[in-house]
């Protein structure tokens, strides 16, 4: 029982070796604990809070690239959603421009609440120039 008593109060008891530092010829840094390294000096390991400010710094700093990888990210999502967008709008107006130059006036109607009415020119005219207005603006 004497024993575990001295063995854990020699364990539990902090080691204060002193450490020096030194840089040689090739530039490489050395570690001792040995005084007697050329040009060795005392090495004062940095504060804890020196250490906890570098941390935080860093993760400060890789906070804001992840936001900024994410922004990046949303404008790309958005600039794809607005290119699917257009290109459907084009498609469509395509389709709606074949439909009127295969359809003239006299054989379209129009829905109205006394019932259909046949379409006339300008009507016609009107939509058709609408549709390219469409093309033009959606698909460049």
């Amino acid at each position: 029982m004497a024993m575990l008593v001295l063995a854990a109060a020699l364990l539990g008891r902090p080691v204060c070796a002193e450490v020096y530092r030194w840089v040689d010829e090739q530039g490489n840094v050395h570690f001792s604990d040995s005084a007697a390294a050329p040009a060795g000096k005392k090495y004062e390991p940095p504060a804890a809070n020196v250490i906890r400010s570098d941390i935080e710094s860093s993760a400060a700093y890789f906070r804001e690239q992840r936001e900024a990888r994410e922004a990046q990210q949303a404008q790309k999502a958005a600039a794809e959603q607005a290119a699917a967008q257009r290109q459907a709008a084009c498609e469509q107006a395509r389709q709606r421009k074949t439909f009127l130059e295969q359809h003239p006036a006299h054989r379209l109607r129009l829905p109205t609440d006394d019932g259909p009415v046949q379409m006339t020119p300008d009507q016609w005219d009107k939509r058709m120039n609408d549709t390219r207005a469409v093309i033009e603006q959606a698909c460049g």
